[in-house]
């Protein structure tokens, strides 16, 4: 026991002459604070806050405290994510005391669920081989990268918080990696081919669930021609097209006998006349009405085919003027005539008469002669004794019957009731019932004994009252 206690107090005097002799080399030091001990304190992970004696010393680890008096102090490290750490270090005067600390986490977790399931989880870029719905465990408290991955799906990524000793639950909809494809088209209501095969979509629509790559799409509507074009699809994008259709067109090219008929198509007037074609008509039947004046209406049909032009057969026209032509029919002076030699004529049936009171009612006009044989009239009926019917004469321009010139209106101040016998044009006449004929003498003879005179007329008699056309 003596020589413990000589033993301590031999290196108490070791102890303070070495102090005694370190002071003497620096500043003389006479403050008794200066044997205070230090605390070095170190952690894992670092960064942790210090608290001293539940004060926060605004100090992380590594760091020392410093100019503790010798004694007990209770130390307090505190770090996000993991368990306070507290614990008792007694300081020694003149020493440094280190402590090393491993801060303690409890672990937490991440549910994950997507729509649609199946999703490879990947945490921080690493596959961890586990599928949605899944949890991933045992995570130390902090932020994650999490990354979801399937087939015709984006990837899906972002960052998860996991706190201490808590799941994180995350439910996901994956946005679909296939592309999808908006038509429209003008004019709207076109079908929708992909790929050879009817979608039974009709234009404008949205071609969806598509995978990313080329498809051929064909566009169908009637009179109009298909359209077919390529198209390309992204992942995860909508390609928008707009078609223009073009009208499946042809032509009719119409011509008529005689020419110059309006063209009529399905009841409207083209304002083209006749020989004309019709263009740009889409596929189709189309009803066709050539109108000229003085002729009947003709209708007929014809089909229009894309890129060609109908030819229908030259429409022969016919006209509506109801007329009919005599002759020729000869016709005696009236002087010297006998029975078998007829002077008179009714025009709308083309027979010769006798002029007497038997025909009073039939004859239009007769050939007169007077008996000096001097006078040579063909001329109205009234003017004989025997006869009633009174026609009217208006001598035309032309010698030429069929030149179809119309007859004026008859008044009574530029009409007679006769013509020569030597008239070399034709005639209008305008007789009793108000029909309209063209008459011309076109032979005369006669004149010898046993034949009187006579001419020889042929004529357009007008079946329809007050018409004056021929």
């Amino acid at each position: 026991m003596k020589k413990l206690i000589l033993l301590l107090i031999i290196l108490f005097a070791v102890t303070t002459l070495l102090m005694v002799s370190c002071s003497k080399e620096d500043n003389p030091v006479t403050n008794p604070e200066a044997m205070k001990g230090i605390l070095f304190i170190e952690s894992s992970p670092s960064g942790a806050e210090i608290w001293l004696q539940g004060v926060n010393t605004s100090q992380f680890t590594p760091d020392s405290l410093i100019d503790l008096t010798p004694g007990s102090y209770i130390v307090t490290l505190k770090f996000q994510n993991h368990n306070d750490t507290t614990f008792v270090v007694d300081i020694e005067e003149g020493k440094l005391t280190s402590v090393i600390v491993t801060l303690m986490s409890e672990p937490g977790g991440i549910y994950l669920s997507s729509s649609p399931p199946n999703a490879e989880i990947l945490l921080d870029g690493v596959n961890t081989s586990q599928f949605t719905p899944d949890t991933l465990i045992d995570l130390i408290p902090g932020s994650y990268l999490v990354t979801l991955k399937l087939q015709n799906y984006r990837d899906t990524t972002f960052v998860v918080s996991v706190s201490e000793g808590q799941i994180t639950s995350m439910i996901v909809t994956l946005m679909s990696n296939q592309g999808s494809i908006f038509i429209a088209s003008s004019p709207s209501g076109a079908d929708i081919w992909l790929q050879g095969v009817n979608t039974s979509q009709v234009t404008p629509d949205t071609l969806i669930d598509l995978t990313p790559g080329s498809f051929l799409i064909t566009l169908k509507l009637q009179n109009y021609r298909d359209t077919t074009f390529a198209v390309s699809v992204s992942g995860g994008q909508t390609t928008s097209i707009i078609v223009t259709l073009m009208i499946n067109q042809g032509n009719i090219f119409i011509t008529s006998n005689p020419a110059g008929a309006q063209i009529w198509l399905d009841g409207i007037n083209t304002l083209q006349v006749t020989p004309d074609t019709i263009k740009n008509l889409v596929e189709d039947v189309y009803n066709v009405t050539l109108k000229l004046t003085d002729y009947n209406d003709a209708t007929f049909s014809v089909s229009v085919t894309s890129g060609q032009t109908s030819n229908p057969t030259n429409v022969v026209l016919v006209s509506n003027i109801m007329t009919t032509l005599f002759g020729l029919v000869r016709i005696y002076e009236s002087a010297g005539a006998t029975t078998q030699q007829p002077s008179g004529l009714d025009l709308s049936s083309g027979m010769a008469w006798g002029v007497n009171s038997d025909s009073s009612g039939l004859v239009d006009i007769y050939f007169f002669s007077d008996t000096s044989g001097t006078t040579f009239l063909v001329q109205s009926a009234d003017l004989n004794q025997n006869l009633m019917r009174v026609t009217d004469f208006f001598v035309g321009s032309s010698d030429n019957l069929f030149d179809e010139e119309d007859s004026p209106q008859r008044n009574t101040g530029t009409w007679t009731d006769n013509i020569s016998d030597k008239e070399a044009n034709y005639v209008f006449l305008y007789d009793y019932d108000g029909h309209y004929s063209k008459l011309k003498i076109v032979n005369r003879g006669g004149g010898q004994p046993g034949e009187p005179f006579w001419v020889q007329v042929q004529w357009y008699y007008n079946n329809t009252i007050l018409d004056k056309r021929f």
